[in-house]
């Protein structure tokens, strides 16, 4: 009948935004401050959208690989409010620029490093991080993350969004290893995206998986 091949979208769509709700009611359960300041994008790092569309074109990114702009300006309200100061970019891209535009910001201080499993990738967010701005320092592979700035360092807020599926599930349990024990302000947000349960760029859960 007419109508019907819309019907498994529709529910995708309906699951989606269950999970979605979910989320955010987990969100505001851990992180209770959040509610008070959703100005801060826009304030803090502003035109988040228009660089993503920068970021997308600029590197030859799908926009569904690409993490999400409200992941984007969920980073920087998180960051506002709680002012992670060591901070690992686990796949590096738009949030590489995004994370060390809240740094030059508001905390010039914090330290702010991005890895990548892949180095064509690295070096494209290296080129566009540079571009917009933001800076070159602090980007690495993955092998020369765990030889220099992974030995012996824990840290406040770890980004994870490794561009390969296999090696999203198989270094898992190395983004948590990474974190600083205890703290409310210890967390590991995981970027969904399409093909791994969820839409791109949605936090997985509660953001604030403690180490």
């Amino acid at each position: 009948m007419p109508g019907y091949h819309w019907l498994p979208d529709r529910l995708k769509v309906r699951a989606q935004t269950r999970r979605g709700r979910a989320d955010e009611i987990r969100l505001r359960r851990n992180l209770p401050a959040m509610t008070e300041s959703e100005s801060a994008p826009s304030t803090v790092v502003p035109n988040i959208a228009d660089r993503h569309e920068e970021y997308s074109l600029a590197t030859g990114t799908n926009t569904d690989m690409a993490v999400s702009v409200e992941l984007c300006r969920f980073l920087v309200q998180y960051c506002a409010e709680y002012h992670p100061e060591r901070i690992a970019d686990l796949g590096s891209g738009i949030t590489s620029w995004t994370l060390r535009t809240w740094r030059d910001a508001q905390c010039p201080s914090c330290n702010v490093i991005s890895v990548d499993d892949n180095p064509d990738w690295l070096k494209r967010s290296r080129e566009f991080s540079a571009a917009a701005g933001s800076g070159t320092d602090g980007f690495y592979t993955w092998e020369e993350f765990l030889d220099g700035p992974a030995a012996g360092t824990q840290f406040d807020l770890v980004v994870y969004d490794f561009g390969s599926v296999r090696d999203r599930a198989t270094l898992m349990q190395s983004a948590f290893d990474l974190v600083a024990p205890g703290g409310e302000r210890s967390y590991v947000m995981i970027s969904r995206r399409r093909g791994s349960g969820g839409q791109p760029g949605q936090p997985h859960g509660s953001p604030g998986s403690p180490g």
